[in-house]
Parts: C-alpha cells; sequence; structure tokens
C-alpha cells in the first residue's frame, strides 16, 4: 500500500470500458466525498509511473474531487494477467456492453495465444459465449457503436451478421427508432428471404416446373425455420446444374 501523486497514475491500455457515465461518476464523487475511498485502486509500475489495473472509475471520481493524492496497492503484473484482471474487475460490475466485452476477449487471446475453450475455463465461462461476442466484432463498425452505447442489444446484433454492410445499418436503425423486438426482426428477416427466393427466375425451365420448385423451396423454409427455432443449426445449399436442380439439407452436429 502506497500513498502517490494521482499525477503519477495512468490508465490500463487494456482497459474494457471505454464509455463512462458522467452522472454515475459524480455520484460516485459524492459517495467518496461523504465515505471516503473505501477501497484503493490496484495499480502496477511502469517506469515512474503507476498503471490502473482495478479501479479506474474511483480514479475519475477522484479527479473530479480535485484529489492530489491517492491510496494505491501496487502488485506486480505481466501484460496479460494486467488485461485478465481489469476485464474481470468490470465483468464483475455487469455493466459492460457486448462490444467492450467482445474487444476485451480478443485482446487477451491475442496476449496469451491462448484457445477460447482455454479463456473459457480461466473466467469461468462458457466457449460459445465467448465465440458469440467475438462475433459481433465482425459487424459494421456504425452497428458495433449502438452495441457499445447499448441502444442496440446483442440478441438483435446476432441476427444482422448475415446481412451486408447497407442492411445491418438499415435494419439496426430500424430497430432503434421503432423499438422492434427481437421477434419482429427475426420475421422481417425471414420474409426477405423469402421473398428473395420467390423473385428468382429460373431459366429452361417451364412454367410448371418453376412453380414447383418455388412450391418446394417455400415448404422447405419453413420447416427450416421449425428447426431453427429449437436451436439446431441447419443450413440450405441450392443448385442449379445442368440437367437438375439440387436442394440440400445440411444439419450441424
Amino acid at each position: 500500500m502506497r500513498e502517490v501523486s494521482i499525477n503519477k497514475i495512468i490508465a490500463n491500455k487494456y482497459q474494457p470500458r471505454t464509455h463512462f457515465d458522467d452522472d454515475k461518476l459524480m455520484a460516485l464523487a459524492n459517495s467518496i466525498r461523504e465515505n471516503g475511498l473505501l477501497q484503493p485502486i490496484t495499480v502496477r509500475e511502469k517506469g515512474r509511473k503507476y498503471e490502473i489495473i482495478a479501479g479506474e472509475r474511483r480514479f475519475r471520481a477522484l479527479c473530479l474531487l480535485g484529489k492530489t493524492t491517492v491510496p494505491v496497492l501496487i502488485v506486480e503484473k505481466d501484460d496479460t494477467e494486467s488485461a485478465k484482471l481489469a476485464l474481470i474487475e468490470n465483468l464483475q460490475r455487469e455493466d459492460l456492453s457486448a462490444i467492450e466485452i467482445a474487444r476485451s476477449y480478443q485482446e487477451i487471446l491475442n496476449l496469451t495465444n491462448t484457445t477460447q475453450s482455454e479463456l473459457a475455463i480461466k473466467l469461468g465461462v462458457s466457449q460459445s459465449g465467448i465465440a458469440n461476442k467475438i462475433r459481433l466484432l465482425k459487424l459494421d463498425k456504425k452497428v458495433q457503436k449502438l452495441i457499445q452505447s447499448k441502444e442496440l442489444g446483442e440478441r438483435h446484433a446476432r441476427l444482422l451478421l448475415d446481412c451486408d454492410v447497407r442492411a445491418q445499418r438499415r435494419l439496426a436503425k430500424k430497430v432503434v427508432n421503432e423499438s422492434w423486438t427481437v421477434e419482429q426482426l427475426e420475421k422481417k428477416l425471414i420474409k426477405k428471404v423469402k421473398q428473395v427466393e420467390e423473385k428468382k427466375v429460373f431459366k429452361g425451365y417451364s412454367g410448371d416446373m418453376r412453380i414447383a420448385i418455388n412450391t418446394m423451396n417455400k415448404s422447405i423454409s419453413s420447416a427450416l425455420d421449425m428447426i431453427k427455432s429449437v436451436g439446431v443449426k441447419v443450413s440450405k445449399d441450392v443448385k442449379e446444374l445442368e440437367d437438375e436442380y439440387q436442394i440440400v439439407i445440411k444439419i450441424k452436429r
């Protein structure tokens, strides 16, 4: 434990939180003013400075109060441990955005060169949970900002992963402005897929054959929707060959 100049404290470059609510910071500052700092800031030595591992909100609140010194707990941690502890400390507060968590997971994976399964064990979370979060980083940057500000929910965001950039932006805007539920967005996407399939023109097929193929596609799509609704991953692959029309259904184990 040590009391150090607040000017010697620097932020953790692996800090997962990128947004700090001003009102909540002021409330924390008022609490510290009334009750004192109940828990010191955890730091590590970084040259002549002290890098925050846990407690950046407390540090910012102390800055608001105009404090010149701050009690710190100095620990010896490398970059990997520092990043891990910064993530865990924020995860325990349960108010990080899905994007902030995803970036933290990816940062730790890059630092430690471990697998998602190994990271899941270390953090006490599921491997699928880590994978689903990281997939969100494939979304358009503007959509990611909506997730980060918590205007767009994670479940909504996952549905947009298979859309192109323009569709992602357009649908995300609809969700935010019109307060769409997850179910509403899902129905819109299913309807769009069906409309695209119905507009397909099958060259070289008779009118009756086109009707038959469209009818079959509708029936298969309906069946696939039911299968997906129970959590089974299934996909349809359509091929137009020289002498036949193939529909292949793939169900993942």
